[in-house]
């Protein structure tokens, strides 16, 4: 009772939000330009503070902007590759006179816009705490086609594939494995456990404009599972009107082909009171066998994608905006592709349909000192899977899962608060989440019986959080204090007999931000995090093989884990005459207590062994430094950067496989150091050649015992992954152009050598990189 009552003070105090009155005189329109040494700025981005109001400029830097209120106003004006800059307008200013603006180049985008580090828009060398981003440019650059593909690419981060039959995957945070991590959309928590299974794959990057990852505990923002830190996927808005359309053509070693196809359309009313962004793909690859035992490491995908996000502006200072999307996709891996699934030696097959969708509201007040959202977001999930070895007629599943989360948020700007300048926002959140897993019906041969459906998992999920944090700014430096409250409610419906357990947790955290000068920021963070016992992504994934099938579940008396996190740093940037230079460097500690571990258990009999999660006796510490390096040598040449070296163990050891004897203090499948490197150049407006490497060091992976090999802690060598990329644009006719591209992924094919063979392999015996050395080509048409 003593958390509803606290919920409903903080839902109650930020009602009033909603009170805000707009009666706006539109008494005024502005028109400009914005150039750069004189040269139009096309696609620029016009916004009014403290309003909705805002404009682009079309392909020859002009902008136009209706019904402006009345009194003092202040434009921020920014474009890619361009240092933003403020605008100031004067109350009763004549306007008559077209407006020009001049931005500045930026080498390096430092000022960018973040949202992930505090819930509230502030500038990447203002925010709390350090947020690196990963932009379209990068994406484009190393010739990703989805989410997994880009995320290599900043300090701490890594992506991982975990089988070799159905093509798992997770990221890595700091070197913890996925589900330490929060995935975000727009800031909201809806990639839900089953998405989470193969959902890095099902983000295709023409909707994405940013990710912006956020390393440390995380949950006094954004609640449970945020140890690692999160990564928050900010999708594309409507900005002008433009479209795009791309083809990308690839192969597999020379061998298994891949080919994509996107599309996108943005559309924007004259008068930018309304406009909507539609993207639309289809992802078809084959599988492919690498070490020609006839079963596949690299998976089969058919996949199709549409969505879109749209906004209506009702007034100035409010506005409503619209998410929505669909997939369907269809994986396969194992061998004797032409057969059903349950005619094949190994066969792991999902059939995904996604649906997901969202709403918000977002109102500020005329003196720009406070602004209420309120939001709704969704996602629901049907899945058919089979996971079975020997043609096993029971491998068949049917898995439903639904998540949404409705919440509120406050904030408010003091013009001083105590002793300083503050913002202080609040916000109450209510998430739900429902997963049914079944094992379908069959005919059993054996016993010349049918076999009725069996409910694996029924899991419902509620939780009830406030948060409230308070930002002081003294000028030279920043203070941050906040906490949140999360009461996780977990029932298991499966199992009548297990009672609903309820989680109640708080999580403070501290941050401190010091600028000595424009171009050094020192950043000290305190921060934690949390996880309640539930089902988690890996524990919807069977690893199949006809030696053994391997599941998850959770121990009945598994509590819930904590951590807290230390991190400090700079990051220093320096603008010369013609070249441009950032550091940023960060240590991080995070100490696990009551961390998450397994014990095995092997059933004989049905051959199955079962990953059981349980507690460790002692606890984990994971620390390093994550260091990140961008250098603009001119306006034609760059290069970015990043390299971790860190410690991941247990304070004791722990079991890894299914004997008593095989225990470590390795956090597995961590590699002690991990980097990246991106170079650029430019030498004309429609030439492009890059040259990006992924650097991944030895870690230790666990080998389950095969026909051929025992139970072994393997010391994986090192990965040196590069790929070459050329593109090239031509001018067809006005505003459209055509982009052809070409180039290969890991060309000295820097790849996994040791794979199992055969039905009895280990199937998640799988480390490096993803893909072997691949070829691609690629033809794009925009009008941007």
């Amino acid at each position: 009772m003593r958390s509803i009552k606290i919920f409903a003070l903080i839902v109650s105090m930020l009602i009033q939000g909603l009170l805000f009155a707009e009666e706006v005189e539109k008494v005024r329109e502005i028109h400009g330009y914005v150039v750069s040494l004189d040269e139009p700025i096309a696609y620029a981005t016009i916004l009014i503070n403290g309003t909705t109001i805002g404009a682009a400029t079309d392909a020859n830097g002009h902008f136009h902007l209706h019904n402006i209120p009345a009194g003092e106003l202040t434009l921020t004006i920014s474009a890619v590759g361009f240092k933003s800059t403020l605008h100031a307008i004067e109350d009763g200013e004549e306007l008559n006179d077209k407006i020009k603006i001049e931005l500045q180049e930026s080498m390096i985008t430092t000022d960018e816009v973040v949202v992930s580090a505090s819930r509230n828009a502030v500038k990447r060398k203002d925010a709390p705490v350090l947020v690196n981003t990963i932009g379209t440019k990068m994406l484009e650059s190393v010739q990703a086609t989805t989410l997994a593909d880009g995320l290599n690419f900043t300090p701490g981060l890594r992506v991982e594939n975990d089988c070799q039959n159905c093509g798992f995957t997770q990221v890595r945070l700091n070197g913890l494995e996925g589900s330490y991590s929060q995935v975000l959309i727009n800031s909201r928590p809806i990639l839900s456990t089953m998405a989470g299974v193969y959902g890095l794959e099902q983000i295709p990057v023409n909707m994405i404009d940013k990710i912006e990852v956020v390393r440390g505990g995380g949950s006094a923002l954004f609640g449970s599972n945020a140890i690692g830190g999160t990564i928050n996927i900010i999708t594309k808005d409507p900005l002008v009107n433009s479209y795009s359309i791309e083809s990308n053509y690839a192969l597999i070693n020379g061998e298994a082909p891949e080919f994509n196809i996107n599309a996108s359309s943005s559309i924007v009313s004259e008068d930018y009171k309304s406009g909507m962004f539609l993207y639309g793909g289809i992802k078809r690859r084959d599988h492919w066998d690498a070490n020609d035992d006839g079963f596949s490491e690299i998976t089969e995908i058919n996949a199709n994608h549409i969505g879109l996000r749209a906004f209506y502006r009702p007034g100035n200072y409010s506005k409503i905006n619209l998410d929505f999307g669909a997939t369907k996709e269809y994986r396969r891996g194992g061998n004797m592709f032409e057969r059903k699934a349950d005619m094949a030696e190994i066969a792991e097959e999902l059939n995904h349909d996604i649906i997901s969708g969202g709403l918000t509201f977002d109102q500020y007040s005329k003196d720009a000192k406070n602004k209420f959202s309120v939001y709704a977001s969704g996602q629901y999930i049907d899945r058919d899977s089979y996971y079975g070895a020997e043609m096993d007629p029971a491998g068949y599943g049917k898995t439903y899962d639904l998540s949404a989360v409705v919440g509120v948020q406050e904030t408010y700007y003091f013009d001083r608060f105590l002793f300083a300048p503050s913002t202080l926002t609040a916000g109450a959140e209510y998430l739900y989440s429902s997963l049914e897993d079944n094992k379908l019906g069959f005919y059993n041969q054996d016993s010349s019986r049918f076999e009725n459906n069996m409910n694996i998992a029924d899991q419902f999920t509620n939780t009830l959080a406030g948060y409230i944090q308070n930002e002081w700014d003294f000028e030279a430096f920043k203070f941050l204090v906040g906490v949140r409250y999360d009461q996780i409610s977990v029932e298991d419906r499966a199992h009548p007999e297990a009672e609903k357990e309820i989680y109640p947790n708080w999580s403070p955290r501290v941050n401190l931000v010091y600028k000595p000068s424009e171009s050094l920021s020192i950043r000290g963070n305190f921060s934690t995090g949390f996880r309640a016992p539930q089902i988690y992504s890996e524990d919807l994934h069977i690893e199949a093989s006809a030696a053994r099938k391997v599941i998850h579940i959770n121990d009945p008396d598994l509590e819930a884990e904590h951590s807290w996190s230390v991190t400090g740093g700079f990051d220093y940037d320096l603008d010369l005459k013609s070249s441009a230079l950032e550091v940023i460097l960060e240590g991080f500690y995070t100490k696990l207590d009551n961390p998450f571990t397994s014990e095995y258990l092997w059933d004989e009999d049905e051959k199955i062994l079962t990953d059981v999660r349980v507690n460790a006796e002692d606890g984990a510490i994971v620390s390093g430094v994550n260091l990140e390096v961008n250098y603009a040598f001119n306006n034609k040449m760059d290069v970015q950067t990043g390299f971790t070296v860190q410690s991941s163990e247990f304070e004791s050891a722990q079991q890894w496989g299914e004997l008593e004897e095989s225990v470590s203090t390795h956090l597995t499948r961590t590699p002690s150091n991990y980097g990246y490197l991106v170079y650029s150049y430019y030498p004309t407006k429609k030439f492009m050649a890059n040259v990006n490497m992924n650097y991944t060091g030895s870690m230790y992976v666990p080998h389950l015992e095969t026909l051929e090999a025992p139970e072994e802690l393997v010391e994986t060598q090192d990965f040196l992954d590069i790929g070459v990329k050329l593109a090239y644009t031509f001018k067809l006719s006005g505003q459209t152009n055509l982009e052809l591209s070409g180039g290969v992924k890991n060309i000295f094919n820097s790849y996994q050598n040791d794979f199992d063979k055969g039905i009895y392999r280990d199937a998640g015996y799988v480390y490096g990189p993803g893909l072997p050395r691949t070829y691609f080509i690629g033809l794009k048409i925009s009008n941007i």
